[in-house]
């Protein structure tokens, strides 16, 4: 977990959350997110770590949950798939509690331990 902040003359100004877990306990951790957030951050991130799918499958797996989170609290207004031109990136937009106007972004990311497209490409350059 990370806490990304600038300290100036007139003390700390928040920028980012960060948290991470397995990818199986998502959930967990987006709410663990939310939690931490408040009104001066500019925006969270939640990073997956994966050892069970292929990205592709990862990324869908969390675009499943975040459309099943009805969150009176701090409900998602937008989910997007693609940010930058890369599809390995979700941005979710989500109304703060404090601020009914104000949409704040959370990045979600996958750090991938299980290749499975590298391993199978190994295996026929290897003829099996």
């Amino acid at each position: 977990d990370l806490y990304i902040y600038k300290e100036d003359n007139n003390g700390f100004i928040d920028y980012a959350i960060v948290e991470n877990k397995f990818i199986e306990n998502f959930l967990q951790q987006y709410r663990q997110l939310l939690g931490y957030i408040n009104y001066y951050f500019r925006f969270g991130i939640t990073i997956s770590i994966n050892k069970k799918y292929s990205l592709e499958d990862a990324m869908c797996y969390i675009e499943s949950k975040l459309k099943s989170i009805d969150d009176k609290d701090f409900p998602i207004v937008k989910i997007d798939k693609c940010f930058n031109d890369n599809p390995y990136i979700i941005k979710s937009y989500h109304t703060i509690p404090e601020d009914k106007l104000r949409q704040m972004p959370i990045y979600h990311m996958v750090f991938q331990l299980n290749d499975i497209e590298r391993k199978r490409i190994a295996r026929k350059a290897r003829g099996k």
